[in-house]
């Protein structure tokens, strides 16, 4: 699937970036990631890896630190003197405060340290992140089980709680929610709204986009909120759910014109 508002030149970066993250996964040892337990989701709302003990092992994640800055700065060579204050200072210590900050998405703790620190302001959230990435995908395969069974509309993902935005059509036209962040994937209703829960089909449609028929938006009129649709059901090899969040980048960009994405609070059923 092919777009016009990111560059190429971006797209392989991002192949990069995953390619490194894949021998992250490879070295992450699954029996001292979590602590398996029989009902990870015994409090619904919150997502898996606050229930489940998540441990991020340190040096690992130092390690997928380091390869993930070689990638950005070979593909960006600006960011060589921000890459040189990242080697001065990251250490265990700071690691295990990145590792916090990113699994609460706290993107302010990351500005106020970037201006600290005289780095880009965007780099130390972009770096925890796609650091600890691997770790949440490790936990999203251990309990794939688990995630499926769990809430039937969930407006976040139930592994990580990354907001939901992307779903795929596999065959016979089922329609899954995958998390471009952890890669969880569950099964939801064709017709349904995957923030607010809505069924009612004339409050539900869909958006189409000029010669890309395999895409679709579809919008809610009851919560105003919209996820992408895209029917995967017909490829070879399908994209990881992080790149094909990428390529339809622009499908974002004819929602939130339209004027879809900012979600009413309490139009959400109750599971």
């Amino acid at each position: 699937m092919k777009n016009e508002i990111v560059s190429e030149e971006y797209i392989e970066l991002q192949k990069k970036l995953l390619d490194v993250q894949k021998r992250i996964e490879e070295q992450i040892d699954q029996e001292h990631l979590t602590v398996l337990v029989e009902d990870p989701f015994k409090i619904p709302h919150l997502p898996l890896y606050t229930q489940v003990a998540f441990n991020v092992d340190r040096n690992i994640y130092l390690e997928a630190f380091k390869g993930i800055l070689g990638v950005m700065v070979k593909s960006q060579p600006s960011l060589q003197n921000d890459a040189s204050i990242f080697g001065k200072i990251m250490d265990a210590n700071l690691a295990n405060q990145w590792i916090e900050e990113a699994l609460s998405m706290n993107e302010y703790y990351f500005v106020s340290w970037a201006e600290e620190n005289k780095v880009e302001s965007w780099l130390p959230y972009f770096m925890a992140e796609q650091a600890l990435r691997p770790f949440m995908r490790v936990l999203a395969k251990l309990y794939e089980a688990q995630i499926k069974d769990v809430a039937k509309t969930a407006k976040h993902c139930p592994c990580c709680g990354e907001p939901v935005r992307l779903a795929q059509l596999e065959q016979k036209g089922k329609k899954f929610l995958v998390c471009p962040r952890c890669y969880a994937k569950w099964q939801e209703k064709k017709l349904s709204c995957s923030h607010c829960g809505n069924d009612d089909h004339q409050k539900l449609k869909y958006l189409s986009v000029e010669r890309q028929k395999e895409a679709q938006i579809q919008v809610c009129n009851e919560c105003n909120g919209y996820i992408k649709v895209i029917d995967t059901s017909a490829y070879i090899q399908k994209p990881e759910p992080a790149l094909l969040d990428i390529l339809t980048i622009h499908l974002d960009y004819i929602a939130q014109e339209k004027g879809y994405g900012d979600i009413k609070q309490d139009t959400q059923k109750q599971n």
